[in-house]
């Protein structure tokens, strides 16, 4: 076992339920709405069980209101007791660790950059259209049947279609713009215009497989 831990916050690490939307579809309404109530109340007991002693006593009041008290209701007070030094930060430490690596932070943002967060938001993006496994609102489409579940689904469709269509012509704008101007990134001396050329590229790919996805609902 590790001899020492530091709690120091320095990130969230969120989870995610989720399910492919074909497979979701093969459920009825009823079915669905009870698989939606579990995941609920797993998230409840996820979080609680992750913030146990780490807040002002809610997460303790709720597990044991579910009789799902662990045997182990300290995690920290159990690892000191088995031989572990457990160091925990203070906010004005943080702020410190914080500011000090305020440098570290610029330097990769810079040659990361945003640009390169939109190529893979936007691949991730269109491989999600195409396993029907993006985010979708469809509170309304759940509750309606017949023609205006139809209609929502395609009205859906359509302000899909035109808001990548619209990436597509701006990102193209900017790109040849990019071009013209031959701008090049501060940091890695590469040409801007193949970063940005991402947001038509790929737009382009999403509405094809919206176009896809739509054609296999309607067959």
């Amino acid at each position: 076992m590790a001899q020492y831990s530091t709690d120091w916050h320095y990130m969230i690490d969120p989870l995610f339920f989720t399910a492919n939307m074909k497979v979701w579809k093969e459920f009825s309404p009823e079915d669905q709405k009870l698989i939606l109530s579990c995941a609920a109340e797993a998230e409840k007991y996820g979080k609680a069980l992750s913030r146990l002693s780490n807040d002002n006593g809610q997460a303790y009041e709720y597990l044991k209101s579910i009789n799902k008290l662990p045997a182990v209701t300290n995690p920290k007070e159990e690892l000191k007791k088995n031989g572990m030094t457990v160091t925990e930060y203070t906010p004005e430490m943080i702020k410190r660790f914080y500011e000090a690596t305020a440098g570290v932070r610029a330097d990769w943002t810079q040659k990361i950059g945003p640009d390169v967060v939109v190529w893979i938001v936007l691949l991730g993006t269109s491989i999600a259209f195409r396993e029907s496994s993006n985010f979708t609102m469809n509170l309304l489409y759940s509750i309606t049947h017949g023609w205006l579940r139809k209609t929502l689904y395609f009205f859906g469709v359509l302000c899909s279609l035109a808001f990548f269509a619209m990436l597509v012509y701006l990102g193209a704008i900017e790109v040849i713009d990019e071009i013209e101007l031959n701008v090049s990134s501060e940091s890695l001396d590469i040409p801007v215009w193949l970063y940005t050329m991402a947001t038509p590229l790929f737009s382009s790919l999403i509405i094809v497989r919206i176009l896809q996805r739509t054609v296999e609902d309607i067959l």
